[in-house]
């Protein structure tokens, strides 16, 4: 496999969640999203903040990092089969970012998929 290094690295990785559907019921829905790609210092700073975030907010000093937060360091764009309602594949842009995060537990989802391919990127090969 050829490696072709660049400068503005980004990812495909797989979304999944569970959203709440009729009859009590839950719907379960995937999708495609494109991260940037980190460097490992990019990754470690990252993952320091979340942690030191997380601690913090224990104490009640600060609210934690909010998913929000990091998906405007890491999301760059939507796969393809991210659709509108009217079946096109929805553009990429902040609004469309909020909105698609409205929903209930898509935005949590899509951090957990950034480190998870992170975290199992060595694991895969």
């Amino acid at each position: 496999m050829t490696f072709i290094f660049t400068t503005k690295p980004t990812f495909t990785a797989p979304v999944a969640a569970e959203l709440p559907a009729d009859g009590g019921k839950t719907q379960k829905i995937s999708f495609s999203v494109v991260f940037k790609a980190l460097t490992k210092p990019e990754v470690d700073s990252l993952m320091e903040r979340v942690r030191a975030s997380a601690e913090v907010a224990k104490k009640g000093e600060l609210p934690p990092l909010k998913d929000s937060d990091v998906l405007e360091e890491i999301l760059v764009g939507f796969g393809p089969d991210l659709l509108e309602e009217n079946r096109q594949p929805m553009a990429f842009s902040q609004e469309n970012v909020r909105r698609l995060c409205s929903a209930w537990k898509i935005e949590p989802a899509i951090v957990k998929s950034f480190f998870t391919n992170y975290i199992n990127a060595g694991e895969k090969n």
